[in-house]
């Protein structure tokens, strides 16, 4: 897939690894904030 790309350097080849830590940190996050919610929603019934 990448063969048609240009080699990356090391720079950004961290900068994409870091990228994808703070989607993942982020996409975590908001999990657990959608369950919390469900949660608290269902507390209230």
């Amino acid at each position: 897939m990448r063969d048609s790309l240009p080699p990356l350097s090391l720079d950004q080849l961290g900068t994409e690894a870091a990228a994808g830590t703070v989607d993942t940190v982020l996409a975590a996050f908001d999990a657990a904030v959608t369950d919390w919610e469900l949660f608290r929603g269902f507390e209230r019934m």
